[in-house]
């Protein structure tokens, strides 16, 4: 694959040029050796990209995009693009940024599918939306062993301690590097089981200054007297949680447990001197996944931002 691609600096100037290895092409000019233009400008964000089938496709792309005026190419970077793909420890990460230099970034336990759909629907300022795929739900999402659900379904594996430091030690690292960012407002955020490893990690790292548990399946055998029992690693600024208020009348008897638990773990949250929201939308557990995420996003970073649907 080739891509040409345009660079937002660090004195808000526009760069613009062509690669067959955009990660790689980024990281170089946020260590200085892209362009002689760029050394000095960093660091860059990835602002726009296309793919190209070949070198002199994207090659005379570049060249076209270079006499454009500035403000055709402001308007160029309103054009929606396809993630930027990464690989981190083997594990696929999709980069989904807003055209504009931002602080924030979230990462979200998800395939980029839905990323995608989550992106769209984020109200703006949006923040970076990296999406961490390739894990095992059952095994990776999970604190500890616990039987299965249901008969057909695999057990529980409990392996999320050896997940949560591949993330910590090198898929965020490695992710920010490439991107060029430093100080970020940093937000681990997840559905369903996801939502649970993002609460669990708090009690094991302070990597995550905010977080999101959407739906979040705290109703895990021994989360709550774990919660209970365990400081956190560090105080967040701002937790959101939140369930859909049908979520409690499921027949599985261990799931309807999710609302107590999830407001139980919220009054923990508040004593602890957590800011910690709480959001029950309509629906059951599968209604509108996609929003909930947007919506809980929307808050973290801007709590007095009011949902306007």
């Amino acid at each position: 694959m080739n891509y040409t691609y345009i660079l937002r600096c660090a004195d808000d100037t526009l760069y613009c040029g062509w690669t067959n290895d955009l990660q790689k092409r980024l990281a170089a000019h946020n260590a200085g050796a892209g362009a002689k233009y760029t050394k000095s400008r960093r660091p860059v964000f990835l602002a726009y990209y296309e793919v190209h089938e070949s070198k002199h496709s994207a090659m005379q792309r570049e060249a076209a995009i270079k006499k454009l005026p500035r403000q055709k190419k402001l308007a160029l970077l309103q054009t929606p693009c396809a993630p930027l793909r990464l690989t981190a420890a083997g594990y696929p990460v999709s980069v989904f940024a807003p055209p504009y230099p931002t602080e924030d970034i979230v990462y979200l336990l998800t395939d980029d599918e839905d990323a995608a759909h989550v992106f769209a629907r984020l109200r703006e300022p949006k923040p970076i939306l990296a999406a961490v795929g390739g894990f095992d739900w059952n095994a990776d999402l999970t604190p500890w062993p616990a039987p299965a659900l249901t008969k057909k379904a695999p057990p529980f594996a409990g392996n999320a301690q050896a997940f949560l430091e591949t993330l910590t030690q090198r898929i965020v690292p490695q992710t920010e590097q490439t991107l060029g960012l430093s100080g970020v407002n940093r937000a681990l955020a997840g559905y369903s089981l996801a939502g649970l490893f993002t609460l669990w990690a708090l009690y094991q790292t302070d990597r995550f200054p905010y977080a999101v548990s959407a739906s979040g399946s705290l109703w895990y055998d021994g989360f709550l007297s774990f919660a209970k029992s365990h400081p956190l690693c560090a105080v967040p600024k701002r937790i959101d949680l939140s369930l859909g208020d049908k979520e409690k009348l499921t027949k599985n008897p261990r799931m309807a447990a999710v609302e107590d638990a999830t407001l139980a773990i919220k009054d923990l949250l508040s004593d602890a001197g957590v800011s910690v929201a709480f959001n029950l939308n309509p629906g059951g557990h599968f209604q509108n996944p996609e929003q909930r995420l947007a919506d809980a996003i929307g808050r973290l970073f801007d709590p007095t931002k009011e949902d306007p649907r």
